[in-house]
C-alpha cells in the first residue's frame, strides 16, 4: 500500500488527488472487513502519504507574482489610450486595487453577468468633496454578509495619474452617467453604445497588453501584484502594519482587532498616502 501511494505521487498533480484514492481505498477495505482498513493507519503507509504530500507541494508550488510599484504604474499609465472608455475603467480599477490593496476577484466579476449580491455596483461608490468611498459587500473575507469593508480615497486638490480619487471621478464622468445603481461599477461604454463589464478576463488581457507595451514581462505580474505593491508602498511611506491590515482587510490573529477600523482612521491613512504620493511622485 505504501508503494502504491509512492507511485501515485509520481503520476498525479496534487495531494488532494492522492487523498481521494486513499478515501476510496479505505471505503473498499471497510467492505472487506476483518480490520483491513486499519492498514491505512500504519506507520509505513502514513509515512508514504506524508512523503507524497511533500513531493507534490514542492513540484507544483505556484509562482508568486512580483509587486508593482508607483514607477511601474506611471509607465503603464503612459501606455493608456486616453480616448478609450475601457482604459478609463481599467485605470480606475487598477488604482483602487493598488491603494485599496484589494484583490482583483473582489473588485471585478469573473464573467459579464451581474451577480448583485457579490458584484461591486455603482451604488457602492460615493464621490463627494471629501473623497471617494467604496463599499465592498462581498470578498474573500466577506462571505456571509455579516459586515462590510470600506475603501477610503481622500480628495486631493490637483489631479495626479496615480490618484484613485481622480481616476474614479473620471471613470464616473466617462462611464457611469447613464448607469443605474444596480449595474456593475467597473463597466464601460463599448462600440455602438453597448455597456460592457470590465470582467477579470478582460482586465487580464488588457493588463498583459500594457505590460508588453512598456517592456514589463506579463508572466511576472498579475492583478495580485497591485495588492502586494500597494501594501509594500504603504509600509515604505510610513503606515503601520495595523493600518495596512485594516485597509487591505487581511484576516489573521495578529491584526484581528484592527480590521474594524473607523472611517476617520481610514481617511487619515488615505490622506497620508495622498500626501506622500504628491511628494515622491510629482507631476513633471
Amino acid at each position: 500500500m505504501a508503494e502504491f501511494f509512492a507511485e501515485l505521487a509520481g503520476r498525479l498533480r496534487s495531494f488532494a488527488s492522492v487523498q481521494g484514492y486513499a478515501s476510496a481505498l479505505r471505503w473498499h477495505l471497510g467492505l472487506v472487513g476483518d480490520g483491513a482498513a486499519e492498514a491505512l493507519g500504519s506507520a509505513v503507509v502514513q509515512l508514504a502519504l506524508r512523503g507524497a504530500k511533500r513531493q507534490l507541494a514542492a513540484s507544483h508550488r505556484p509562482q508568486r507574482k512580483l509587486a508593482l510599484f508607483p514607477p511601474h504604474l506611471l509607465r503603464l499609465h503612459a501606455a493608456l489610450r486616453a480616448e478609450s472608455a475601457k482604459h478609463v475603467a481599467l485605470w480606475a480599477a487598477t488604482l483602487v486595487g493598488f491603494w485599496g490593496m484589494a484583490r482583483k476577484g473582489d473588485l471585478l466579476p469573473a464573467a459579464q453577468r451581474v451577480r448583485g449580491d457579490q458584484d461591486v455596483l455603482v451604488s457602492d461608490l460615493l464621490l463627494c468633496e471629501q473623497g471617494a468611498f467604496l463599499r465592498l459587500r462581498h470578498s474573500k473575507t466577506l462571505q456571509f454578509g455579516d459586515r462590510q469593508h470600506l475603501l477610503v480615497f481622500p480628495a486631493v486638490s490637483d489631479p495626479h495619474p496615480l490618484c484613485p480619487y481622480w481616476a474614479l471621478k473620471r471613470h464616473s464622468a466617462t462611464n457611469l452617467q447613464a448607469a443605474d445603481g444596480g449595474s456593475q461599477l467597473f463597466a464601460f461604454w463599448a462600440a455602438a453604445g453597448a455597456r460592457s463589464s470590465l470582467s477579470a478576463p478582460i482586465f487580464d488581457a488588457e493588463f498583459r497588453r500594457l505590460c508588453l507595451a512598456v517592456g514589463l514581462q506579463p508572466r511576472l505580474f498579475s492583478g495580485h501584484s497591485l495588492r502586494r505593491g500597494g501594501a509594500s508602498t504603504a509600509l515604505s511611506l510610513g503606515l503601520s502594519k495595523e493600518a495596512i491590515a485594516a485597509i487591505g482587510d487581511w484576516r489573521s490573529a495578529a491584526v484581528e482587532c484592527y480590521l474594524q477600523a473607523r472611517v476617520g482612521d481610514l481617511h487619515r491613512s488615505g490622506s497620508c498616502l495622498a500626501a506622500a504620493l504628491r511628494r515622491q511622485f510629482p507631476l513633471p
